[in-house]
């Protein structure tokens, strides 16, 4: 079946040296435990969420920021994740520095949407804010989404700054504070 296919891409491409276990949701979405407990939700594979999952928990490409902060004993950090996606870069410095308080920023309200089922999932809801805004040097600008950059997958958008917007707006890393 279809479902059992995309299950199989997922332990086959993503899941390729670590114990991980995927189960299909309702609507689609995919649930990966790791074996340290991590939840997350990935959609399906038009969406590009299998390959940021590949890069920040297959592939701990952030392990090199949690060494850094580790070694200077920054054990309680302010993290911000700017073009936070769905999460997954969020959820490794939760999950990995259990005093660490995280701000997500992200302008997509589809990715919105998972980012914080993400964050909820694994109750660090109440360690994390996230914002639905693009990052600029000024605030309160009205900003376009655009998604012709790069593959134009969810993890490649782009916010312009427009004099008519459709209600997202910017926001400074001096007002996040």
């Amino acid at each position: 079946s279809s479902s059992y296919r995309k299950i199989f891409f997922f332990k086959r491409n993503i899941i390729k040296s670590q114990n991980f276990r995927c189960q299909k949701l309702l609507g689609g979405n995919f649930q990966l435990t790791t074996s340290g407990g991590l939840k997350v939700i990935s959609r399906d594979t038009t969406h590009s969420d299998y390959m940021v999952f590949n890069q920040v928990i297959v592939n701990k490409e952030y392990q090199f920021v949690l060494d850094f902060l580790n070694f200077h004993n920054l054990t309680n950090p302010i993290i911000v994740d700017c073009g936070a996606n769905v999460g997954y870069t969020s959820l490794f410095f939760l999950k990995s520095l259990s005093n660490s308080i995280v701000f997500a920023v992200e302008p997509s309200l589809e990715n919105a949407k998972v980012l914080m089922e993400n964050l909820r999932i694994n109750n660090f809801d109440k360690r994390a804010e996230l914002l639905v805004n693009g990052i600029h040097s000024e605030g309160g600008m009205a900003l376009d989404l655009q998604t012709g950059f790069r593959d134009s997958k969810d993890w490649a958008f782009r916010t312009q700054p427009v004099s008519n917007g459709t209600g997202l707006t910017s926001i400074t890393i001096a007002e996040i504070q």
